[in-house]
């Protein structure tokens, strides 16, 4: 007999459960002092719920590290009729190995089509970025994506390479990503802008951009193209602390509501008043400027101390890569 939902919040007890006939699962571990070896466990267990088409894992708050994510993942590849899966995975301590070890296993469930991962404050950087969106690519149906990479450091190389794979899923009609405090800058938000505009079945998507030193060229670019989405009929632009003044707001604005399919539009961002002085922009300007400078070289120098010490094989992205710079 096939049951149709399982909830559960008592680890050891759902270790030793053996109602394995179901359809959803809920599991919910926060703060359960889970390390490696639980992670272990727990993927074992998951492994022989064969039959479910949703999976809701909370597991905020833990001690799961690279190799727990590891194990966790190769778990989850055994649900093979995984349809809905959400999990939630940050104050977690997995960094970018972690996630590139946990999505070897999640990119087997080829038949997902709503996805939401919350990877809050796990230390991913540029490469973990790249293994979400090599991720992505996998499942040819998604329809829902939600991302939460709050605190992370992407930086311009990760969101590149994530939003290129994301343009790449053609029925991708909803997506949630909050990039606060990622370091995209405004180089970042334009390519993320880029990217989008290629998601040409997008019908609503919300982005949080806090504290990104995006800037106003930044802003301009991304609005410029995700406007290009024809299909988008709701909109939410969080881009707060990076100022502007109220003309540009304005103009940003009459750009989102002139999408013929718009009924729901949401845009927030930090205004200036229209008096303040124009050389206090320019300052502004060239103080981000200069910070992207730095850190663009900074990205490229370990891009060459990784090469030469074989650690990774940058290939066509690393193209791009300079290719946009």
């Amino acid at each position: 007999m096939i049951l149709d939902k399982s909830h559960q919040k008592n680890f050891q007890k759902f270790l030793c459960s053996n109602e394995y006939n179901i359809t959803q699962l809920d599991l919910d571990f926060q703060n359960n002092q889970i390390g490696n070896e639980q992670a272990f466990q727990l993927g074992q267990n998951l492994a022989k719920y064969s039959q479910i088409s949703k999976l809701v894992l909370n597991l905020i708050s833990n001690y799961i590290e690279p190799k727990g994510a590891l194990k966790l993942g190769e778990g989850i590849a055994r649900l093979k009729n995984l349809q809905c899966f959400e999990i939630y995975l940050y104050e977690n301590n997995i960094g970018s190995e972690g996630i590139s070890g946990f999505l070897q296993g999640l990119q087997s469930c080829i038949n997902l089509q709503n996805m939401k991962l919350y990877l809050q404050y796990n230390k991913i950087q540029a490469q973990g970025a790249s293994s979400i969106g090599s991720c992505i690519l996998n499942f040819k149906n998604l329809k829902t994506l939600e991302l939460d990479l709050l605190e992370n450091n992407l930086g311009f190389k990760g969101i590149s390479e994530l939003s290129q794979c994301i343009a790449n899923c053609n029925c991708l009609s909803n997506l949630v990503l909050n990039l606060e405090s990622n370091d995209i800058r405004s180089k970042g938000a334009s390519i993320l802008g880029l990217n989008l505009k290629q998601c040409l079945n997008l019908q609503n998507l919300e982005l949080v951009l806090y504290f990104n030193y995006i800037g106003r060229e930044g802003i301009q670019n991304l609005v410029s193209h995700i406007s290009q989405c024809k299909k988008i009929q709701s909109m939410r632009l969080i881009a707060s602390q990076n100022p502007f003044k109220q003309d540009k707001s304005f103009k940003i604005k009459q750009k989102f509501l002139k999408m013929c399919n718009l009924v729901d539009f949401y845009f927030e961002i930090d205004q200036k008043e229209d008096g303040d002085d124009d050389q206090e922009d320019q300052n502004e300007q060239q103080l981000s400027e200069e910070a992207e400078n730095e850190l663009e070289e900074q990205n490229i120098d370990n891009d060459l101390i990784e090469q030469e010490e074989g650690d990774i094989d940058l290939g066509d992205s690393s193209q791009d890569y300079n290719e946009y710079q």
